[in-house]
């Protein structure tokens, strides 16, 4: 039986699912947890997505790993948002994130935090240029840190930010260059290609244009992310979060930032 991370960068949600939870069953591990929350991630199940990057946050803190705990308290933010958290829930895992990252010297998780800052911009106040800014402090980062899903997921988010600001002309040639990278095997991430493909889509409904067809190679690069995104889509915050649960979980910061 292969690895669930394996699993997971192929696409084989369930499979995944199932193998970090036999890797839990023996001890609490924070990969391990990060891993199941993004399997149920692409599954759809927003409240055991969301207790999974919680446990994954705290089993960082009390390893002693900020720089990871907050990439987890960031994934926090934005996915708190998709589910029906709310904003507030989503602005105090952000703030959360970046104080973490604030003492410690610059790597690639101050550029993903970068994205879920530009992602909330986006989809919380509609506020381009804050998103804009952020988007190009996350390439910038990416480049310098040898992170090439960091480079083109904030190369997309700018573009993305441009066309919303009504920029079209500089926006959306953005866009085709990382969805390029993307169906070429340069993004590995399959959420993030997913996500880079949505928001070309996001960027074409804004300006009435359609994306072009996609052939060959590309297309079938593309096809497990395609096809993932459209039942647990990327965009779905842009418009109406979904809820966790009927009620409302009602986490957030205040209850889950213990190590």
């Amino acid at each position: 039986m292969g690895s669930p991370e394996l699993a997971l960068a192929a696409g084989r949600w369930r499979e995944a699912g199932d193998g970090f939870l036999r890797q839990l069953a023996d001890r609490s591990d924070a990969g391990a947890h990060a891993g199941l929350a993004q399997a149920l991630w692409w599954l759809d199940d927003g409240v055991g997505c969301l207790e999974q990057r919680e446990a994954a946050y705290r089993a960082y803190r009390r390893d002693g790993e900020d720089a990871l705990a907050a990439r987890a308290a960031g994934s926090l933010a934005y996915d708190s948002f998709l589910f029906g958290e709310g904003e507030a829930v989503a602005r105090g895992w952000w703030g959360r994130a970046a104080a973490l990252l604030e003492p410690l010297p610059q790597r690639a998780e101050h550029g993903w935090l970068a994205v879920r800052e530009a992602e909330l911009a986006l989809v919380t106040g509609l506020d381009p240029e804050v998103a804009q800014v952020a988007a190009d402090r996350a390439r910038a980062i990416g480049r310098r840190t040898g992170d090439p899903d960091l480079t083109y997921v904030g190369l997309a988010l700018t573009g993305l930010a441009q066309v919303t600001a009504g920029d079209v002309a500089a926006g959306v040639p953005h866009l085709d260059s990382a969805v390029a990278a993307a169906t070429t095997g340069e993004v590995a991430d399959l959420m993030w290609m997913g996500k880079i493909f949505c928001w070309l889509i996001t960027a074409c409904q804004a300006t009435h244009d359609s994306p072009g067809p996609r052939s060959g190679a590309a297309a079938s690069r593309s096809s497990v992310a395609g096809a993932a995104w459209t039942r647990s889509s990327p965009c779905a915050a842009s418009s109406t979060p979904r809820s966790s649960s009927p009620a409302g979980r009602g986490r957030g910061p205040s209850s889950a930032s213990r190590p």
